[in-house]
């Protein structure tokens, strides 16, 4: 489902408020804090907003709170972040509290030093390249955002399958903040088991076996005048040393640039 650019009822519009000349000193892309109502809405969108995409993204903001700021221009335009705006407006409209505990003196936003109006070209350029050009998390960040929606009452589950009407599925919300393919994220938070065929995992082996074989060898160490049990001392003693025979391969196989 797609909508068109829902117009606040607080905010202004374009024609009703020109933009106020850029202070001294002031840089492009400077962080800033502006109230919701203050938001400039341009009709203007190379993008109409998905409802369900909206709700969403708002689930996600009250649980972890604003990663990615929108862009506005000197006047409080809109550049880009959309998709956050709307939701912004829908936390605002249906969770009032935590909207004010994680926004009391305002919503963050990135300044940018040009004027949407008579700036046109280099507005479309700000808006295509932040939703083009998203951060690129790295696995690391993906777990920890993962187990803080989770902590939140988002619901994972590895085997997959379809989440229960009461749950909150975490896969939508980690998606829409980072940008990566469910198939992306089901690769970072379920990686392959590790195989116990690796080089360290039988050289791991090959010493348990080697300790349980000479702990056996030493309990029959009083009775090895015994025929039956020195040909079995024997046979551990050969078993001894194949074993460290195959542990010194292994060594090799492991070395860097082998």
């Amino acid at each position: 489902m797609s909508m068109p650019m829902p117009r606040p009822t607080r905010a202004r519009t374009g024609a009703q408020a020109a933009a106020p000349a850029a202070p001294a000193g002031f840089k492009q892309g400077e962080r800033d804090r502006i109230r919701l109502d203050q938001f400039i809405v341009m009709p203007q969108r190379t993008r109409d907003l998905n409802l369900k995409h909206v709700v969403s993204l708002a689930d996600s903001i009250a649980a972890i709170g604003l990663i990615h700021p929108p862009a506005v221009d000197r006047g409080d335009r809109l550049l880009a972040g959309a998709h956050r705006f709307a939701a912004l407006l829908w936390l605002q409209d249906h969770a009032l509290d935590r909207f004010l505990e994680l926004f009391p003196d305002g919503v963050p936003v990135w300044r940018m030093d040009l004027n949407a109006e008579s700036d046109m070209d280099l507005a479309l350029a700000v808006e295509i390249s932040e939703n083009e050009q998203r951060r690129d998390y790295q696995p690391a960040e993906i777990l920890k955002l993962a187990e803080r929606l989770k902590a939140a009452g988002y619901h994972y589950a590895a085997e997959g399958g379809r989440p229960r009407s009461e749950d909150r599925p975490l896969m939508p919300a980690l998606e829409i903040i980072v940008g990566k393919s469910v198939r992306q994220l089901r690769r970072i938070l379920n990686p392959p088991p590790v195989l116990k065929t690796r080089t360290n995992d039988l050289v791991s082996d090959l010493k348990k076996f080697l300790e349980a074989s000479r702990h056996i060898a030493t309990q029959l160490a009083p009775a090895s005048e015994v025929p039956e049990v020195a040909a079995l001392q024997a046979e551990l003693g050969r078993v001894d040393r194949i074993a460290g025979k195959a542990l010194a391969a292994l060594d090799v196989l492991d070395t860097p640039g082998q």
